[in-house]
């Protein structure tokens, strides 16, 4: 994953509340899934490793959120072991078809829960924290962004 997506995902976490939590998360599954067949394809070992215990990293704190006063939980979690378990297998095997049955599953979990997302209107987990507003200023070839910290208006010297 480059530098300039996770920044981005930086970014949409502090303004998500749960149901967009669940989305970037399933998203950076899909990425470091990807980044993982590419390490594969590219013959990188080492980073198909990495890439691969990211993506199972990250799907792990999917398990872990999980409500389970609703019934859907407990199919939702036998989907996320058979994931957990499709890339494990995928680790030691270099299986890069386990890797795409892994991703299409997690893409397919992801329509839905945008789906739900668009539903939510739940505040941000995070509070007081920067709000980005990009547009407000541009040029040719390039947008600008401008953050405003609510926690630094009443910050300082103040005469």
């Amino acid at each position: 994953m480059t530098d300039e997506e996770i920044q981005g995902f930086s970014k949409r976490v502090t303004q998500a509340n749960q149901s967009e939590l669940t989305v970037i998360t399933c998203e950076i599954i899909i990425n470091y899934i990807a980044d993982a067949v590419q390490a594969l394809e590219t013959g990188e070992e080492n980073n198909y490793v990495v890439y691969n215990k990211k993506a199972r990293e990250f799907l792990r704190e999917l398990m872990a959120s999980i409500n389970y006063d609703n019934e859907i939980a407990y199919n939702l979690i036998k989907i996320y072991a058979y994931m957990h378990r499709i890339l494990v297998e995928a680790e030691y095997s270099r299986d890069k078809e386990k890797l795409n049955v892994a991703s299409k599953l997690m893409s397919t979990l992801l329509g839905s829960f945008r789906e739900v997302a668009k539903k939510d209107d739940s505040p941000a987990v995070m509070e007081n924290t920067q709000q980005v507003y990009a547009g407000l200023t541009y040029g040719k070839g390039y947008l600008n962004e401008t953050m405003l910290d609510p926690g630094l208006s009443g910050r300082g010297f103040q005469a």
